[in-house]
């Protein structure tokens, strides 16, 4: 049940392929059914990275059911699609990674536990 929710202040059109890349990620990464994860890209927010607006990055919010030992992996690709998608600089692309318990998780009107 993965979520995952990129803010960036790139100044790019939210495409299919990019929504497609960030669910692929889970998928791929932690084995995760597809019709299970969402995925939200909000572009050409006012953000500051560093001292300066004009430096392009990204803040990820990536909230899964476990993510066992895939952390270091999902880090190194995360940024390679901010890099990818919105030229984000290396530096500027955080990411927080929320290890959601089943108990507080809905899918379909129903509890993942």
């Amino acid at each position: 049940m993965p979520f995952i929710i990129v803010n960036t202040n790139a100044d790019v059109e939210v495409s299919q392929n990019m929504l497609d890349d960030f669910s692929n990620l889970a998928v791929e990464v932690l084995g995760k059914q597809k019709n299970f994860i969402s995925v939200m890209i909000n572009p050409k927010q006012k953000m500051l990275f560093g001292e300066s607006l004009q430096n392009i990055g990204a803040l990820v919010e990536f909230k899964s059911i476990g993510f066992g030992d895939k952390r270091p992996l999902l880090a190194a690709k995360i940024k390679e699609l901010a890099v990818k998608h919105f030229k984000a600089q290396d530096l500027f692309v955080g990411i927080e990674f929320v290890d959601m318990s089943a108990q507080n998780v809905s899918h379909d009107g129903k509890l993942m536990k």
